[in-house]
């Protein structure tokens, strides 16, 4: 009696186990009640993979994810973002994320030389890449302090004294952007452009005149 019973506790958490595991292949698991976009790099490999679509709610353990597409997901996944739909089982995700990318669109914005921040933050805006009055917001108050160029300007410009700290940052040239770009890396590519044009040359000399980088 003992030894049946034994063997019924077994089969019983074995078939608990089983239908457990099962929902999570199926996606019976997974929290995410919207399509999800997750990117991912060339580097990322199952268990980072595993761990960001347990964050977005798209399987409900990353561990199982792991050792699945090790084992039994035969996956061979590529970079780029792709947009997940709720309730996808591993398969599916795995499928998915083994596709080429679809094409992001991308919008080309040509700045010309003499361009005022405000007509700058107009084609911003008329692009449909954000409005102007975001655009103006991050440039003048955005951190990009990592930027040398920038962090100077920060350190001996008075924002009081201007009427947007941005005017004259934005290198003039043709920049491409993607449709959902964040209005933080438009502004960001901008003011990197600009930065690349100043050498150590020219800093050291700006040292030796003890010039400002608004000077």
């Amino acid at each position: 009696i003992v030894l049946v019973a034994f063997v019924a506790v077994i089969a019983i958490a074995g078939l608990i186990g089983y239908s457990l595991i099962k929902g999570e292949l199926d996606g019976d698991t997974a929290t995410a009640t919207e399509p999800v976009s997750i990117t991912i790099s060339s580097s990322a490999g199952e268990s980072t993979i595993g761990r960001m679509l347990a964050d977005e709610g798209m399987i409900g353990n990353a561990d199982i994810f792991r050792i699945y597409v090790r084992f039994f997901g035969n996956a061979s996944f590529k970079a780029g973002t792709f947009t997940l739909e709720p309730g996808m089982s591993y398969d599916e995700i795995i499928e998915t994320l083994s596709q080429p990318p679809p094409a992001r669109p991308t919008v080309d914005i040509k700045i010309l030389e003499g361009s005022s921040i405000m007509s700058v933050a107009a084609q911003f805006e008329a692009a449909g890449l954000c409005t102007a009055e975001e655009f103006l917001n991050e440039a003048d108050n955005g951190d990009f302090s990592d930027l040398r160029l920038i962090q100077l300007r920060n350190e001996s410009d008075n924002p009081e004294e201007v009427f947007h700290r941005a005017e004259g940052y934005l290198y003039p040239d043709t920049y491409q952007f993607y449709e959902d770009e964040t209005v933080h890396n438009i502004v960001r590519k901008l003011y990197e452009e600009m930065s690349s044009k100043f050498t150590a040359d020219m800093y050291a000399r700006m040292e030796e005149l003890n010039l400002t980088v608004p000077e």
